[in-house]
């Protein structure tokens, strides 16, 4: 579900899609890059939302690199897409998605409250499940909005995949657990090391 809420201005151009998207509609994660298919299926879903009235900004965010200055907005979408739209007084507030492996966030989506509700983020294909989550979600929000558009295929994802959430995104327990697995075997070697010199 998207939240349209407001949040207080913070720091300007503190984040890389704050810059990219003064001059484009969309911003593709720094790292993985992403496939060029899966970038043309963005642009093509975007283009015929915008001739179908509907001037959307797309922002994909990955990695804390991809937030610069304020990595602690990654896992909150929703506080991030307020964030952002705030950051884009050049060219006036738009309609905004933001799409994270957590989940989606909206701004100015007048309509489409409820159009993600659902919708599970692709966490298991890098940048590419993430492109491809969010051409699902605008075509969900073009309709939702009063502007539909000619369906845009996604490619093919291949490889194995993460699990998906249906309200949204992934938790990000999915991302802990396996550091903390991690440290406790390492404890246990080293305690196991120290017996065996006594």
């Amino acid at each position: 579900m998207l939240v349209l809420a407001a949040a207080p201005r913070a720091l300007a151009d503190a984040d890389p899609p704050s810059d990219v998207l003064l001059a484009s509609d969309y911003y593709l994660p720094y790292q993985p890059t992403t496939a060029p298919a899966f970038a043309r299926a963005l642009r093509t879903a975007l283009a015929r939302t915008k001739r179908a009235g509907l001037h959307l900004k797309v922002a994909i965010v990955s990695t804390p690199a991809d937030l610069g200055a304020v990595p602690a907005y990654l896992g909150q979408p929703q506080k991030y897409a307020d964030f952002l739209n705030k950051e884009l007084p050049g060219i006036g507030r738009k309609p905004l998605l933001v799409v994270q492996p957590f989940g989606f966030g909206g701004d100015d989506l007048v309509g489409a409250e409820n159009a993600l509700q659902g919708l599970g983020v692709d966490t298991g294909h890098g940048s590419n499940g993430l492109v491809a989550t969010a051409v699902v979600a605008i075509q969900r929000i073009a309709k939702a909005t009063g502007h539909p558009i000619e369906p845009v295929a996604v490619p093919k994802l291949t490889g194995g995949g993460a699990p998906r959430s249906s309200s949204g995104g992934t938790s990000p327990l999915l991302y802990v657990i396996p550091v903390t697995l991690v440290l406790v075997a390492l404890m246990v070697a080293t305690l196991r090391a120290r017996r065996a010199r006594t």
